[in-house]
């Protein structure tokens, strides 16, 4: 019989969602919750926790008993805690889990247009935060066609009409307010070169984290493409669309470092599953010490982001 190690124990317990949850609540206190009122992010902070756990639940993300996906993204979610308060990222990571949660729902089905229609609204109103999510388009529908085998024509209209009912809806209330070019102003957001790379504009605390997190998706990555013979057909098509979504987004940050908040809410929602595959599925003596550093390094960074504002105030000093 395999030895369980602490990696494993708290992967598969019971008890590791409740923990993190509250590990959560403890850090959104300390960073100023109830001072700075950021009740309505946390709420929404809360509805994308809901939604992460339901697209594990749905769709066996893990093919052992494990809440490692939501434990992750609330573990990667409070790292973050610069992002406290934003309210346009954290409806960002709720449109993207929104999104994988509805999208996953098609696998298949070339009929499934209601499901798809609901999955790009979520990403119609996340283009709202961050207008370089429509660059993902292309990206979307080759995932539809080759990893949700669910391309039909049907399909494709339904997504168009889902991208295009927020937007709808929206321009029809700033006509009404007299701001007739609103959707060409943020239209125009597409092809605007300001800040093109320029990652002067980011922080320390926003770097560290992007390197970490892209450091835990590269672990993930070469995981699950080692080992992925041993899940199913379909779990293996949503980890692939995951991996695609973390490098198209991966990308999309570095060109556009100017909109950091929003797509680093969508990067973390795109590698918790693929690091939570890993630190649920691996076994033995490294791999348990690896845990440990994840956990280690995760609150390291938690605790630094949490103190950088007075150490920057300090040093002006």
């Amino acid at each position: 019989m395999t030895r369980k190690r602490i990696q494993n124990k708290i992967s598969e317990s019971r008890f590791a969602f409740p923990t993190a949850a509250l590990y959560s609540v403890f850090i959104w206190l300390a960073c100023g919750l109830l001072t700075h009122e950021w009740w309505f992010s946390f709420l929404l902070m809360i509805v994308t926790s809901y939604f992460m756990v339901e697209v594990n639940n749905q769709n066996a993300l893990i093919r052992i008993y494990s809440r490692m996906v939501s434990c992750s993204f609330l573990a990667f979610s409070v790292m973050e805690n610069f992002l406290f308060g934003n309210n346009s990222a954290a409806a960002t990571g709720l449109c993207f889990a929104g999104f994988f949660l509805m999208f996953f729902k098609t696998y298949q089905h070339k009929d499934g247009s209601t499901p798809i229609f609901y999955a790009f609204i979520y990403l119609g109103i996340l283009s709202f935060f961050s207008i370089q999510i429509l660059y993902l388009l292309p990206i979307i529908w080759i995932l539809l066609t080759t990893k949700i085998m669910a391309w039909s024509w049907r399909n494709f209209w339904s997504s168009l009409l889902g991208i295009f009912m927020p937007y709808w809806f929206l321009e029809g209330y700033y006509i009404y307010i007299g701001k007739y070019r609103w959707i060409i102003n943020h239209l125009m957001g597409l092809i605007s070169g300001e800040h093109l790379f320029d990652w002067t504009i980011i922080d320390i605390p926003r770097r560290i984290s992007f390197i970490w997190l892209t450091l835990l998706a590269l672990i993930g990555i070469i995981h699950f493409l080692t080992t992925s013979y041993k899940d199913s057909i379909k779990v293996r098509m949503f980890y692939e669309s995951f991996i695609t979504m973390d490098i198209a987004v991966f990308l999309l940050i570095l060109i556009f470092p100017n909109h950091y908040d929003e797509l680093i809410t969508i990067f973390t929602v795109s590698t918790s599953p693929i690091i939570a595959h890993y630190i649920a599925l691996t076994r033995g003596k490294v791999n348990n010490i690896v845990f440990i550093f994840i956990m280690i390094i995760t609150l390291l960074i938690t605790i630094f982001n949490m103190t950088s504002n007075l150490w920057t105030h300090l040093f002006h000093f």
